[in-house]
């Protein structure tokens, strides 16, 4: 239940103060690995970090770590400037369009809590995805204002209750698109480690060069090269070369 409710508190700061993953992590003083297990609820931070997200989120520590109660960010704006300062170590924005964020009320057509949590959810999946997939993946306030540009609000649970099969759809197509490259990664990674046990296989116990692979794949297969085999023939070529291997 901690876990939930740090996990929660902090995807929240980081919608609220408009930071990246590795920009609350620097504010917190910890390593952005830290971070991400304590967004996935996989780890509890220490006390020190706890007061930290505390004096960030404006709340008091025994708020955190006994209650759901959200950040309670207030922010000050000044237009001429185009500076604002949030939470109590006066974080400066230079942007003259932020928002007065406080604890938000939705009203009687907003998304319901059940619903805010499912998309909570597959920003999650979505985030970790990036991760897997992505060199420079999205983080968790580049996903959730992609989320919000994408349904015309500022703030997720502004999502209206009717537009929320939308926001779904927006979200899972998205996660969609990135479980497909994971396949395809984790396949490719595969086929490469597959072919390097046959090549090792074919050279060090049967005495093969390549170009006699290369002919007995083109007798058994019919095809050029072991770049050509299906996911299904290369399975097949594998166990009969170590089968071989074996003097069977």
């Amino acid at each position: 239940m901690l876990k939930e409710r740090i996990s929660n508190f902090l995807q929240q700061l980081l919608r609220d103060l408009g930071e990246t993953q590795e920009g609350l992590a620097n504010r917190l003083g910890i390593p952005n690995t830290s971070l991400r297990g304590y967004l996935k609820g996989t780890n509890i931070p220490g006390i020190d970090v706890l007061l930290k997200m505390a004096e960030l989120g404006n709340v008091t520590l025994d708020d955190l770590v006994k209650t759901d109660k959200p950040p309670n960010i207030q922010v000050i704006v000044n237009n001429s400037h185009g500076v604002a300062f949030a939470g109590r170590d006066a974080h400066v924005y230079v942007n003259s369009q932020v928002k007065r964020f406080t604890q938000y009320s939705p009203g009687p057509h907003d998304i319901t809590g059940e619903q805010a949590n499912k998309l909570k959810d597959k920003v999650n999946e979505i985030v970790e995805l990036e991760q897997k997939v992505k060199k420079k993946p999205k983080t968790y306030g580049a996903v959730w204002n992609a989320l919000n540009r994408k349904m015309g609000v500022t703030y997720y649970r502004e999502i209206k209750k009717d537009q929320f099969e939308k926001a779904m759809l927006y979200l899972g197509q998205w996660a969609g698109r990135l479980k497909t490259s994971l396949k395809r990664t984790d396949e490719d990674e595969w086929r490469k480690e597959i072919q390097k046990a046959i090549f090792a296989a074919v050279r060090n116990q049967l005495g093969w060069t390549k170009d006699a692979l290369d002919a007995y794949i083109y007798e058994r297969y019919g095809k050029e090269s072991i770049r050509d085999l299906s996911k299904e023939e290369l399975e097949q070529l594998k166990n009969i070369i170590f089968a071989k291997k074996k003097g069977k």
